[in-house]
């Protein structure tokens, strides 16, 4: 035979959560929920609305034309940037564009400390025959990097080719970043 249970213990517990709850929300408790949460600003202390790193951070474009004659087989410009002392060079973008007779020839841009430790390239893509002349075609370097250059140290630029006999001729191009002071 079956025992029926009484729902009466289950009743009397949900009652006394309930009177337990409501003694604890009384209005003291609810200021005192409210007052920490509660924030102030002032003259003092106010909000921040900028990149607290920023001011650590001195914007650097580098902008340099790099020839490559006819049967050279790449061109440089060493030094392109001499990194100040006490700061470090974070350099972040790489780009190039120029027009070129054969542009099978051009393989990269490429980006190298002076101590010759670290290194960032960009490849070189062709973007069609000119709009202007039927006998050229633009090639282009595009490449977002993170490369590292110490105080002291200088920036060094390249253009890589396999010494093509019409050679590459100028090639324009802009490395950007930034210094952060070192402490």
């Amino acid at each position: 035979m079956k025992r029926i249970q009484s729902p009466l213990p289950l009743l009397l517990s949900f009652a006394l959560a309930g009177v337990l709850t409501a003694s604890l929300a009384t209005g003291t408790a609810q200021s005192a929920v409210a007052s920490l949460v509660q924030i102030v600003n002032t003259a003092a202390n106010p909000v921040p609305m900028q990149d607290m790193d920023n001011p650590a951070r001195q914007p650097v474009t580098i902008l340099t034309s790099i020839h490559v004659s006819a049967n050279a087989a790449n061109g440089y410009v060493e030094p392109a940037y001499q990194v100040p002392v006490g700061k470090m060079l974070v350099i972040e973008y790489i780009g190039a564009s120029t027009t070129v007779i054969a542009p099978e020839h051009v393989f990269s841009v490429t980006l190298f400390d002076s101590n010759n430790s670290t290194y960032a390239y960009a490849p070189v893509v062709d973007l069609g025959t000119d709009s202007t002349n039927a006998n050229l075609h633009a090639v282009m370097a595009s490449q977002p990097v993170a490369m590292y250059v110490g105080p002291g140290d200088s920036v060094n630029i390249g253009v890589q080719t396999n010494a093509a006999s019409s050679g590459v001729g100028s090639m324009p191009v802009q490395v950007t970043g930034y210094l952060v002071d070192l402490p």
